[in-house]
């Protein structure tokens, strides 16, 4: 079960880092510079928060080590 949630884990990260750098290039290309910014917290924030989520507050790594 521990692995599956961090396969999960690891495959959401890996779209979500190559999206974010893909929407955050297309952003700067435009010249949008505030949105671009804004895009990278919020992103940063989601990686940072989702493992969480999964775990009932808990970080993954903690679990398996009772």
């Amino acid at each position: 079960m521990n692995e599956q949630v961090d396969k999960k884990t690891l495959i959401y990260q890996s779209i979500l880092g190559i999206a974010s750098l893909i929407i955050t290039t297309i952003l700067f290309a435009l010249d949008k510079d505030i949105f671009a910014y804004g895009f990278v917290i919020i992103t940063l924030i989601a990686q940072i928060a989702f493992p969480f989520t999964l775990s009932n507050g808990k970080p993954l790594g903690m679990i398996s080590k009772v």
